[in-house]
């Protein structure tokens, strides 16, 4: 894939995906019966929403020193925050799937009992070591990125003074111990959040069928206003469980070609793989939430009478 045709995805995958999260801001500010989103939802909603926007901006960072073939910085610096804004949009959504899955599954064992009662601090206290881990692998990124420049200004250096062989010892040693560190980061957070995803989606699934069942050979109604939303947010926690499975088949598969001398992937395939992973994700968020669900049906329904007084004046 080539630069324009990365821009000619991209672009309009970036602008629904902003226009969307600008929407479900509004929501969050001004709720269409003034209820108040209650944390930690409003947390990881707001973690979610706000890591998508900065993502979309990074995008458009990149999208503007490579038009104007920019070569300082910004592309790299622009790439390491929207590969930073990911991983807080995947965690959010790992966490808010976690969320559910303790408000609907009923709390056995003394350690899941605590987690039910303590479920605010708790998701608290896991974001913020997220938030904590994404800005060192920036900040490692951000090393990684000086001690090329670094390199790059020595080598042309010693080879512009002809006096001594250009050093590239250090630092391409400190650059390998850095990247193991960095690696590392990433791939722990990566299996943590691919667990806990996995286990809570299919424990909630595994309950409410089974709940489901019971009450049908019970002879008891499943009309009620809560079992309904239950079963809607397992469903689209169903959905972005399929969602992130196949993206962390995808992000195995590009990790091996890095190491694959023969698999080359193009950072534009790359960005526009994880274009259509927020793209997804947002979507599933406005139908899985109720705030956003009755915002854009009353603001349809504000439209459709509009439309109606303008053909009957």
């Amino acid at each position: 894939m080539d630069y324009l045709s990365w821009a000619l995805i991209n672009g309009p995958l970036s602008i629904i995906c902003f226009i969307i999260n600008v929407f479900y801001i509004f929501c969050m500010v001004r709720p269409l019966h003034g209820e108040s989103i209650k944390q930690p939802l409003k947390l990881l909603l707001s973690s979610l929403i706000g890591s998508t926007v900065v993502y979309i901006f990074a995008v458009c960072g990149v999208f503007f020193s490579q038009a104007y073939n920019e070569q300082n910085g910004v592309a790299e610096l622009s790439l390491y925050v929207s590969l930073g804004c990911l991983s807080i949009s995947v965690s959010s959504s790992v966490w808010l799937n976690f969320f559910y899955y303790t408000q609907i599954v009923p709390a056995r064992g003394g350690l899941f009992v605590w987690i039910k009662r303590n479920v605010k601090p708790v998701v608290f206290v896991v974001l913020l070591g997220e938030s904590i881990c994404t800005l060192l692998d920036f900040s490692l990124s951000v090393v990684v990125l000086n001690l090329n420049d670094y390199e790059l200004n020595a080598t042309s250096t010693a080879e512009n003074a002809s006096l001594y062989d250009p050093p590239g010892g250090d630092f391409q040693n400190q650059r390998v111990d850095i990247t193991v560190i960095k690696v590392t980061l990433q791939r722990s957070r990566f299996y943590i959040s691919f667990v806990v995803m996995m286990a809570s989606s299919g424990a909630t699934v595994l309950y409410l069928s089974r709940h489901i069942r019971h009450m049908l050979v019970n002879g008891l109604s499943l009309s009620s206003a809560g079992l309904s939303s239950q079963v809607r947010v397992t469903v689209t926690g169903i959905l972005q469980c399929l969602l992130y499975f196949s993206f962390a088949v995808w992000r195995e598969y590009a990790f091996a070609a890095e190491h694959d001398m023969t698999t080359f992937i193009s950072p534009y395939v790359r960005s526009t793989a994880v274009s259509l992973y927020m793209l997804g994700t947002t979507l599933n968020l406005g139908a899985g939430q109720s705030v956003f669900r009755q915002r854009a049906a009353d603001v349809w329904g504000r439209a459709g009478q509009w439309c109606r007084s303008l053909q009957q004046g």
